[in-house]
C-alpha cells in the first residue's frame, strides 16, 4: 500500500546520504502497518471495567508513567529531527518507539489477564497515547493512522486537521527505573529459554542491593510488573553472595543478580557462561581505556563525549568484578 511504499522510501533516505532502495523496506512498512493495526485490535477486544470507583493498578499506573513520559523524550528528539531536516530520522524513530515501547512493551505490562477488565482510566489513557503517537506518524504514513485515529474514538475533525503533538517535561530517573526493569526482565527471560526452563514457571531472584535495585523494589507499581512480566514468585535484596549451588548469576548494567531455579545448574556450562562474558567484558573495557588514553581524542571530542565514555569505563570495570566473583564462587 501507499503507507509501506511511503516508509520504504523514507527509511532508505538518510540526511546526507544516498538513496539505497531495496522493496524489503515497503515489506517492513506493511509489516509496521500490521503491527499498528493488531495494536488497535488488542486494544478494542480489552473489557473496560465500567465501575467508576475502580483505578488503575499499582502496576498499570507505573506502565502509564514509563510510557507518558518515554513519549515526550520521543517527541523532544522527533522535533530536533524536524528543525535539521532528518526526516528519515524522525519516522525511524517513531517506528521504533512504537513498535518496541509501545506494542511490545507497554500494551504487554497493562495486558489483563484471567478474564479480567481493564481499569477506564488505564484504557483512556493508553488511548490517549495511541492517538498522539497516530499524529506524530500522521505525515509520513496518512492513511493507516488516519483510520486508526477515527477508530479510536469519537472525532469531531480528521487527524490530518490536528495540531502536531509538543513534547512535555519528564523525569529521567522514573525512565531509567524502567529500563532496569526491562533489562531485567529480558535477562531472566533469556536464562530461562537457555537453561530449558518453562516460560512461566514461578521462580525467585535474589538481588543485589544498591541504589538503583532499592528504589525499583520499594515501589509497588514496579515491583508489580517486574513479577508479573518474568513470572518470579519471590524477589528479594541481598548484601551477601549466596552460597546455594542452584543459582544463575547475571549482570545488569553495574547490578548483580541471581536467579534461583528449582534444580542444580551445569556447574562446567555456566562457568563457560560466565568466562566468555567475562572475556567480552575485558576486550570492551580494554577499547575504551585505549580511547581515553588517546590524548586527541580528550582534547577535542565534546566534554559530555568523553565524559559518557569514562562512565562507560567506570560501569565496565565494574562488571568485571562482578563476574570474576561469580567466577569464583562457581570454581570454589
Amino acid at each position: 500500500g501507499a503507507d509501506g511504499v511511503r516508509f520504504g522510501i523514507l527509511s532508505s533516505s538518510p540526511a546526507g546520504g544516498d538513496l539505497l532502495f531495496d522493496e524489503k523496506l515497503c515489506e517492513q512498512g506493511r509489516n509496521f502497518c500490521n503491527k499498528i493495526w493488531n495494536a488497535l485490535r488488542l486494544m478494542a477486544s480489552w473489557q473496560e471495567d465500567l465501575n467508576p470507583d475502580v483505578s488503575s493498578s499499582p502496576s498499570e499506573s507505573a506502565a502509564l508513567e514509563w510510557i507518558e513520559q518515554k513519549s515526550n523524550v520521543l517527541l523532544e528528539e522527533v522535533e530536533k529531527d524536524f528543525k535539521n531536516y532528518r526526516l528519515s530520522d524522525v519516522m525511524m524513530k517513531l517506528y521504533g518507539f512504537i513498535w518496541n515501547d509501545f506494542c511490545s512493551w507497554h500494551l504487554e505490562m497493562i495486558k489483563p489477564t484471567g478474564g479480567d477488565q481493564l481499569s477506564k482510566d488505564t484504557l483512556d489513557r493508553t488511548t490517549a497515547i495511541f492517538s498522539r503517537l497516530m499524529q506524530a506518524l500522521h505525515p509520513f504514513m496518512p492513511f493507516i493512522t488516519e483510520e486508526v485515529w477515527h477508530q479510536l474514538g469519537s472525532r469531531d475533525q480528521d487527524c490530518m486537521m490536528t495540531s502536531y503533538p509538543k513534547a512535555a517535561s519528564y523525569d529521567k530517573g522514573t525512565l531509567a527505573d524502567i529500563e532496569l526493569l526491562k533489562d531485567i526482565v529480558a535477562k531472566v527471560r533469556d536464562l530461562r529459554n537457555k537453561n530449558g526452563l518453562r516460560a512461566r514457571e514461578p521462580l525467585s531472584l535474589l538481588v543485589s542491593s544498591s541504589d538503583k535495585t532499592t528504589r525499583l523494589t520499594s515501589e509497588p507499581g514496579w515491583m508489580g510488573l517486574l513479577e508479573s512480566m518474568a513470572y518470579l514468585d519471590n524477589l528479594e535484596l541481598m548484601t551477601e553472595e549466596p552460597e546455594r549451588t542452584n543459582v544463575i548469576p547475571f549482570v545488569v548494567g553495574t547490578d548483580k543478580f541471581y536467579l534461583v531455579v528449582n534444580t542444580e545448574i551445569d556447574v562446567e556450562e555456566e562457568l563457560n557462561k560466565v568466562t566468555e562474558d567475562l572475556q567480552y567484558q575485558e576486550g570492551f573495557v580494554q577499547s575504551i581505556r585505549k580511547k581515553l588514553e588517546n590524548q586527541r581524542f580528550v582534547d577535542n571530542a565534546p566534554e559530555a563525549v568523553v565524559n559518557r565514555e569514562r562512565q562507560k569505563l567506570e560501569d565496565g570495570e565494574k562488571r568485571i568484578a562482578m563476574l570474576r566473583e561469580s567466577l569464583r564462587r562457581l570454581q570454589n
